[in-house]
């Protein structure tokens, strides 16, 4: 224990006597050690985990002359008893399916796609945990075309004509085309992105009307390409992100948040002053970015992405100005790639729709804290001392990795050499 004055009665009655006596500094522990240097026979690796564990090698631990009681004593070290809630938080069978989704994952690629069942390509909803925030970014960027289409939809017509100056006119589909381009080429983590439009929403510059217009672009081999996928056999209406999001708000758009612009515009083509727009405040109904929806994780096996990824669909809107209503007029979808996601194997409530929760070994004396930057992959956690335990080893950390323990527990199961990667 270690606390600083004035010093609360409850602490005091409960720290113990060296502790005390010692006015509550930090007393240094018996177990405090070097890192053990040794050369394994038999290469050990964590299936599925980090890469770049660091282990001292140098000679193998058959040839160590001390025993382990001549270098530590014979020690009688009392054993601590832990309440119900103390308990180890590991759970097995979350385990074993944690191993599960990563073998599946690791089984499909492009080359056999097209031969393994439709339910071989999807992953639980659960093993895309947290998606919503670490790309929410990249959902933004959807949620930012959607807000364009609906507000040029909802307001422009092609007939506006403001004297000397042209109104909007249509959508151009060399515009929709460039800003799908846009998205997978402006972020990195964006690997396809597109615009799928209602059935005979969109029209030409000549006033006809497409039964299907999709714009769709997407990275094949660092390079970005687009193509209208309304010619492609099975029609996008059909997919089930598109379903989910028309059945959503096909006939209900009463939560819709309007958005207002106080837009001004070039006087004339000179651009001598500015001047306010003829539709001030020109207003617009959105959705939010919580309106949208992010999919399961899928191998999308299209000859074009041919990856593991998660789908983010938000709609976008049209004026109706016979019915006086907004109406669904299509979906904005960008797909990111699932190896980006980073996952959690911390303990967490019941409640929570992770997949890897629970599956973090840090001992009862340590507590589990998630490490960010490890793409989909087992143990990228660390496991921090609780307070009144110390970290054993020297070697300039106050913590132990996750993905230590996991190589440790290898080594275990396989009757090797292991280091105990507590606290104490």
């Amino acid at each position: 224990m270690d606390i600083q004055g004035p010093y609360n009665g409850k602490l005091i009655e409960q720290a113990t006597n060296a502790e005390y006596a010692n006015s509550f500094g930090c007393i240094r522990g018996d177990h405090y050690r070097v890192l053990p240097i040794v050369d394994q026979k038999a290469h050990v690796t964590v299936e599925f985990g980090v890469a770049n564990i660091n282990v001292r090698k140098k000679r193998s631990f058959e040839s160590m002359n001390e025993t382990t009681s001549s270098i530590y004593g014979n020690r009688i070290r009392k054993k601590r008893t832990t309440d119900f809630s103390n308990r180890s938080k590991f759970d097995q069978m979350r385990f074993n399916r944690m191993i599960r989704i990563f073998r599946q994952k690791v089984s499909i690629n492009k080359n056999n796609c097209n031969s393994v069942p439709a339910s071989s390509l999807h992953l639980p909803g659960d093993a895309a945990y947290d998606v919503e925030n670490q790309f929410k970014s990249q959902g933004s960027t959807a949620l930012r075309l959607s807000h364009f289409l609906s507000l040029f939809l909802e307001n422009i017509q092609a007939t506006d004509n403001f004297g000397n100056l042209r109104g909007g006119g249509r959508l151009h589909q060399d515009h929709l085309f460039g800003e799908v381009l846009a998205n997978v080429m402006a972020d990195y983590r964006i690997i396809s992105s597109g615009i799928f439009f209602e059935p005979y929403i969109f029209k030409n510059q000549d006033g006809t009307s497409k039964e299907l217009f999709g714009p769709y672009a997407f990275k094949s081999e660092g390079v970005a390409k687009a193509i209208d996928m309304a010619g492609l056999p099975r029609k996008y209406i059909f997919e089930n992100w598109y379903q989910n999001i028309k059945e959503r708000w096909k006939t209900n758009t009463a939560k819709l948040e309007k958005y207002k612009m106080n837009q001004l515009v070039r006087s004339d083509v000179k651009g001598t002053s500015a001047v306010k727009f003829e539709y001030y405040p020109i207003a617009y109904f959105a959705p939010k970015y919580d309106d949208g929806m992010w999919s399961n994780p899928k191998f999308k096996c299209d000859r074009m992405v041919d990856n593991w990824v998660i789908t983010y669909s938000i709609p976008f809107f049209q004026r109706d100005y016979v019915a006086k209503k907004n109406i669904f007029a299509g979906v904005v979808t960008v797909d990111v790639p699932l190896d980006n996601l980073e996952i959690n194997q911390c303990p967490q409530s019941f409640n929570v729709a992770n997949a890897f929760k629970n599956t973090a070994r840090c001992h009862i004396s340590t507590e589990c804290r998630k490490i960010p930057g490890y793409k989909y992959s087992r143990g990228a956690y660390r496991c921090d001392c609780k307070q009144g335990y110390e970290y054993q080893f020297a070697d300039g950390k106050t913590f132990i990795e996750g993905s230590l323990v996991e190589l440790e527990y290898e080594k275990k199961v396989r009757g090797l050499f292991s280091r105990q990667v507590i606290c104490f």
